[in-house]
């Protein structure tokens, strides 16, 4: 390993240990964080064999995570790599599809329903909350509505020790917090969803569990039509899309934006989503609509195993 990466790291373990903010994690987590780190760092190759991906934060992250393991004298087991077992038809696909870079959205699926989406433009969009469900693939599963961020060091505004409460707010004094304080940001509207990805990877096939994939080349023609099925489908409903934000709780950012917001541990995926939104007075449990945007065959490839 070159002295670069080395020195590196050794500056990384030096400034986790000045501020050691994942000192309260509980074990388990730092097992999912390590795991979290390693996925979006390393990549796979046409070949099904895993390596590293060159730059990113992912090593520097990875690199506090293990100072916490040391700190604690745990060792970290060595995760058993999956097999990508499609990687080179994966990469056969994406070389005959001969797609610039950047120009396209991907939804992948069951080769019937990605059919269905190119042949007649059916798709289907999901309420939010049934992603929060343990039983999808943990590529797909997430709770959508709500964000949570930890920070260490912080401090709250309590009142002077007589507990007097008529007592100015900025007179109060700052007390620091022992541990982390937990903050739950929370989305307080209804919304479907419809998730699409920004950039081809062999893996995907697989951490997604499907068989078949739409390249859309033209991503504007498409979200238009998009749109204008949805103002037929859901009258009323706000339209809209923009890519998501990866976040790690522990790194809070100033971003309110629940509904395009997700913990980072997919960020390799590269998400892009359209949302349909309601205001919360909106009553009931809401169940998956079907949009008809017409044939796609014109800018629309089907990509399958």
């Amino acid at each position: 390993m070159c002295d670069s990466v080395n020195d590196d790291r050794e500056k990384w373990r030096t400034e986790y240990r000045a501020h050691r903010y994942l000192e309260h994690e509980p074990i388990i987590k730092l097992h999912e964080r390590a795991l979290a780190m390693t996925m979006n760092a390393r990549a796979v190759d046409r070949t099904g064999k895993l390596y590293w991906r060159r730059g990113g934060q992912w090593f520097e992250m990875l690199t506090h995570t293990l100072e916490e393991f040391a700190l604690r004298s745990l060792v970290l087991p060595m995760p058993q790599p999956p097999k990508y077992l499609h990687a080179a038809r994966a990469a056969e696909l994406w070389d005959k599809a001969n797609v610039p870079n950047e120009s396209y959205i991907l939804k992948f699926g069951r080769k019937q329903h990605v059919l269905d989406l190119i042949e007649r433009g059916r798709l289907r969009v999901q309420p939010a909350e049934s992603y929060d469900d343990p039983s999808l693939n943990l590529a797909i599963a997430d709770n959508e509505y709500e964000i949570v961020e930890e920070t260490i060091g912080a401090t709250v505004g309590m009142p002077p020790p007589n507990r007097d409460y008529n007592i100015p707010m900025d007179q109060w004094e700052q007390v620091p917090i022992l541990g982390a304080l937990k903050q739950i940001r929370t989305y307080t509207g209804r919304s479907y969803i419809a998730c699409f990805g920004m950039r081809y990877e062999y893996q995907l096939f697989e951490d997604f569990g499907y068989d078949a994939c739409a390249v859309i080349r033209d991503p504007m023609r498409f979200l238009h039509a998009a749109q204008d099925a949805g103002d037929k489908v859901l009258p009323g409903w706000q339209f809209a899309f923009d890519r998501v934000t990866y976040r790690d709780p522990f790194h809070p950012i100033k971003n309110d934006d629940v509904l395009y917001s997700k913990n980072f541990r997919c960020a390799y995926q590269r998400e892009m989503r359209i949302t349909w939104e309601h205001a919360p007075s909106r009553k009931g449990p809401l169940e998956p609509v079907f949009l008809d945007l017409g044939p796609l065959v014109e800018y629309c490839d089907l990509l399958a195993l």
